[in-house]
């Protein structure tokens, strides 16, 4: 099976800076980047394979799911994991998310969140 390199989707935040830089990731000239979304399937946003162009969510939604996710892959719509990397130079705001019976009808989406800190001053 190919190893598959997905461009990242930089997002501009008023809260970012330029630490993504460290890791690696080229960043646009002058703009304070707050998130690195290294892995994304949603409406407006995928992830995009390298090489090929073939977005996150075609693959996932193609004929071939089970082959190269696994019989046990979830049913979902789209592709179930989002992976950000975040620099965040200043205090960022709350965020609430909306529990999953909540979200369609408030035009949210319901999201189980896990965070691993790299760095902190």
């Amino acid at each position: 099976m190919a190893i598959w390199k997905l461009q990242p989707l930089m997002q501009e935040r008023i809260w970012g800076g330029r630490n993504l830089e460290k890791l690696g990731r080229l960043l646009p000239e002058g703009k304070k980047i707050g998130e690195s979304w290294e892995l994304v399937d949603r409406h407006g946003s995928q992830s995009v394979v390298e090489g090929t162009g073939e977005s996150i969510g075609s693959v996932w939604s193609g004929g071939s799911r089970e082959k190269i996710f696994g019989r046990r892959s979830p049913r979902a719509e789209q592709f179930p994991i989002l992976i950000k990397l975040l620099d965040a130079e200043e205090k960022l705001s709350l965020q609430v998310h909306p529990p999953a019976e909540r979200a369609n009808e408030l035009g949210g989406e319901p999201k189980t969140e896990m965070w691993f800190f790299l760095e902190t001053k």
